[in-house]
């Protein structure tokens, strides 16, 4: 923000070296247009179904989009799913997912939800994917 007269340096305030910065601006700016929810209709641990629609880049690569049947989108990062590709929930399986992260963009545009998810049971290497039962 630009301003008119001399800018004053609060009470308190301490220079930050380079490194540390560079820390703080990043973080500021991947949380940018986001605020995290813990309370309302889908709050952090919350348990869902859902249905495995697309592996965006394929299996093995970034992770899953699922549909909840709810607002927003929903998605299971990589790092949620076995190590293994072959061993990913294939596009159709109905199972259950715990709620990670709820994050909603505030952008004037258009608001977005975003679901982050993790799945509540994987199989052993192999196996059938457990099954919920109708959403």
């Amino acid at each position: 923000m630009l301003t008119d007269g001399p800018v004053e340096v609060p009470p308190g305030a301490r220079d930050l070296g380079g490194a540390e910065f560079e820390r703080a601006w990043e973080t500021a700016r991947r949380h940018r247009r986001f605020t995290r929810h813990r309370t309302g209709p889908l709050p952090e641990g919350s348990l869902v179904t859902g249905t495995v629609t697309v592996a965006p880049w394929g299996s093995g690569r970034t992770g899953l989009v699922v549909d909840i049947d709810r607002p927003g989108r929903a998605f299971v990062d990589m790092g949620q799913l076995p190590p293994r590709a072959e061993d990913w929930p294939p596009v159709g399986t109905v199972t259950g997912f715990e709620v990670v992260q709820t994050h909603f963009a505030v952008r004037p545009e258009r608001p977005d939800l975003e679901i982050r998810l993790r799945p509540t049971a994987v199989p052993p290497p192999g196996g059938p994917w457990p099954r919920r039962g109708p959403r």
